[in-house]
């Protein structure tokens, strides 16, 4: 009979290799870069206290399954509740024991969370989370797109699979460029943006350091109603780990102000030039929404960004409305709650969820490992 425990330090080195084996999907050995990320993400970073992501053994009593947890406070008006949040969840010969998956799941029921949350189930997964009695919030589990430059996106895109269209790269730059020079000002349109569009310089943007972000981040957070409780050490390192993102490119940390000087808006976006633009971050102030958005996209195009994406902020859907701004469903925002009416929150948008708040801030999304 299969059998679940808490991670321990001895189990990393086959943890790392079934996540090389199912997510990596490679026989080789794990490349020290991965060894090293794992070893910190689930061991190091728990701290003082011990590792909340648990293993699944096999008969014999090896490790065949794995689910990777945070624990973090979260703060529900002025209740203090225990959550967790859920990212990786693997299962070897899935065949031999095809409920580990859900064993390791229901598992976390019986470890005293308030809330369960993940970002990044799919289909099957969710219909898991669905049958413990989990919500999936549908305003937190879509990805957004504004294009900038059509044929650059369009190239870059079909050029991740066939690299001979890169070839085409500067040509297709070039009929982008006059085609946002020729268009007005405010044109709001599918096809791009204006090279000098008007209404994303509404507010000034600055780029800042990681102290100034932390502050701002901390006084944007606190107008949800329900919100991550950070300890200074766990912020801290998952910020650290937000900005190095390689393979996205560089990190943007800036701040939106009006002419006053008033900050209204705050972003983190990762660019490589001449590629899409990933947002992991986006706040304002509730009446400036919709300039922080202008303001975020203008930004990214200033700094040669093909398109910008991004995971969906409820709080910030109806200002992106008649921006010219895409959705897709690619993996949903699942919620458990020990109390229903602890749900209320996420129900009206009012809870902070994704961003740092969820799973892409970990290098295990945009860094070579």
């Amino acid at each position: 009979m299969s059998k679940i425990r808490f991670l321990t330090n001895a189990d990393m080195p086959d943890v790392i290799r079934l996540f090389q084996k199912i997510f990596q999907k490679s026989s080789k050995q794990p490349s020290p870069a991965l060894k090293a990320y794992l070893q910190h993400l689930y061991i190091g970073l728990a701290g003082e206290t011990a590792p909340a992501s648990k293993v699944l053994l096999n008969e014999q009593g090896a490790i065949c399954g794995f689910i990777g947890v945070h624990y973090f406070d979260y703060l529900h008006g002025t209740q203090l509740l225990k959550a967790a949040m859920v990212g990786s969840l693997m299962v070897d010969n899935h065949e031999q024991d095809p409920l580990g998956g859900a064993k390791l799941m229901r598992s976390l029921l019986d470890d005293n969370y308030d809330l369960i949350l993940t970002e990044t189930a799919s289909e099957t997964t969710a219909a898991m989370w669905k049958k413990l009695n989990a919500v999936q919030f549908t305003n937190y589990s879509l990805d957004w797109l504004r294009i900038i430059s059509p044929l650059k996106f369009a190239v870059e895109t079909a050029g991740s699979k066939l690299g001979l269209l890169k070839l085409f790269l500067p040509v297709a730059g070039f009929i982008d460029q006059r085609k946002r020079n020729a268009m007005p000002h405010n044109s709001l349109r599918w096809s791009g943006t204006p090279q000098n569009w008007t209404a994303g310089q509404t507010l000034q943007c600055q780029q800042i350091d990681m102290a100034e972000f932390t502050a701002l981040y901390h006084q944007f957070s606190a107008d949800f109603a329900s919100r991550p409780q950070w300890q200074e050490q766990q912020f801290t390192a998952r910020l650290q780990d937000a900005l190095q993102k390689p393979d996205y490119g560089q990190p943007f940390m800036v701040k939106a102000a009006t002419k006053t000087g008033k900050t209204v808006g705050l972003f983190l976006y990762h660019l490589r030039n001449g590629g899409t633009a990933r947002v992991l971050e986006l706040l304002s102030h509730p009446k400036a929404a919709s300039q922080t958005i202008d303001a975020l996209i203008h930004h990214a195009a200033q700094n040669g960004a093909v398109a910008i994406r991004g995971r969906t902020q409820p709080l910030m859907m109806e200002a992106m409305l008649g921006k010219r701004i895409a959705f897709t469903h690619l993996a949903s925002t699942m919620v458990w709650a020990k109390d229903p009416a602890m749900l209320a929150n996420f129900e009206t948008g009012r809870a902070q969820l994704n961003g740092i708040a969820g799973e892409h801030w970990s290098c295990l999304s945009g860094h070579p490992l």
